[in-house]
C-alpha cells in the first residue's frame, strides 16, 4: 500500500470517530426513551441488554484500531539520534609539488535515522540544521545555516561537496553535519558555512570565528517530517590542539 493511501485511511477513520460517537450517543440515548415506554417484563429487559452491550463493545473496538494506528504511526516517524563526533585532517593538491600538503582539520557531528518501527514513513526528508554558537553566559556569539556533507564513504570525513538539506533512511548510514574547521597553528577556529567556503580562499571567515574557549553549539534540526534539537559542548583549546566536541544531552 503506498504512504499516501494508508495516511488517508487513517485520517478517514479519525474524521469519522465522532460521528461514530456522536451516532452512538444519539442510539443510546433513543434507547433508553424507548425502553422506559416499552418494556414490561424481564425478556425486553434482557433484549436491550443485550442491544447495548452490542453499542459499547463496537465504539471500543473502534477507539482500539484508532488507538492502535496512531500507535503504530508515531513509532514509525524519523528519530534522528545524535550518533559520534569525527574530525580528520583535510589535505590539497600543492601548485608547487606533486603532492598533497595538508590544510585544516574539519569537525563533523555525525547523526543516525532510528525510529522505533521502521517503515517507508520514517525517512527523514529535506532536514536542515541551524547552528548557534552560545558563550558561558548564555548569550549568542553568532547562528549559522548547517551544511550537510555529500560523502565520499561512508565511514569518512573527507567529502566531496555538501548540502543545505539532508535525506536519511533508517540504517547503519549516518548524516554527516559539518560544524567547524581548524587550522593547527591558530587560536581561533571557524564555523563551516556556505559563505565563507565561497568568499574565503583559505576557508577563513572573520564573522564566524569561534575564538579559544567553551562554548554550547546549539543545534536545530527541522526538516518535513522532523524536528529536533540537540546541545554539545565546543572546546577550542588553542594553538596546537584539535577542537573538541561532545554531547550534552544524551
Amino acid at each position: 500500500m503506498r504512504e499516501r493511501d494508508t495516511l488517508s485511511d487513517f485520517a478517514k477513520e479519525l474524521t469519522h470517530t465522532p460521528v461514530a460517537i456522536i451516532l452512538y450517543l444519539a442510539d443510546l440515548a433513543g434507547i433508553l426513551v424507548i425502553a422506559r415506554w416499552v418494556i414490561d417484563d424481564i425478556g425486553e429487559g434482557l433484549v436491550l441488554g443485550v442491544l447495548l452491550l452490542v453499542l459499547l463493545l463496537a465504539q471500543y473496538f473502534t477507539f482500539r484500531s484508532i488507538r492502535r494506528r496512531l500507535f503504530q504511526y508515531e513509532r514509525a516517524a524519523p528519530q534522528l539520534r545524535f550518533s559520534r563526533v569525527r574530525q580528520a585532517q583535510m589535505y590539497h593538491d600543492s601548485p608547487v609539488i606533486d603532492a598533497r600538503t595538508p590544510t585544516f582539520q574539519v569537525l563533523q557531528a555525525w547523526f543516525t535515522n532510528e525510529p522505533a518501527n521502521p517503515t517507508d514513513r520514517s525517512t527523514a526528508r529535506e532536514v536542515t540544521a541551524k547552528l548557534a554558537v552560545l558563550r558561558p553566559d548564555s548569550s549568542i556569539l553568532f547562528e549559522f545555516h548547517g551544511q550537510w556533507a555529500r560523502s565520499n564513504a561512508p565511514a569518512n570525513v573527507g567529502f566531496d561537496d555538501f548540502s543545505e538539506q539532508l535525506q536519511l533512511n533508517p540504517g547503519h548510514i549516518e548524516g554527516k553535519l559539518l560544524v567547524a574547521l581548524k587550522y593547527p597553528s591558530d587560536t581561533e577556529a571557524y564555523a563551516f558555512t556556505r559563505e565563507r567556503w565561497r568568499s574565503s580562499a583559505d576557508r577563513r571567515y572573520p564573522r564566524f570565528a569561534i575564538p579559544m574557549g567553551e562554548y554550547t553549539l546549539s543545534v536545530a534540526l527541522l526538516g518535513l517530517n522532523v524536528s529536533q534539537q540537540f546541545s554539545l559542548q565546543l572546546h577550542n583549546p588553542g594553538p596546537g590542539q584539535a577542537l573538541e566536541l561532545q554531547p550534552l544531552d544524551l
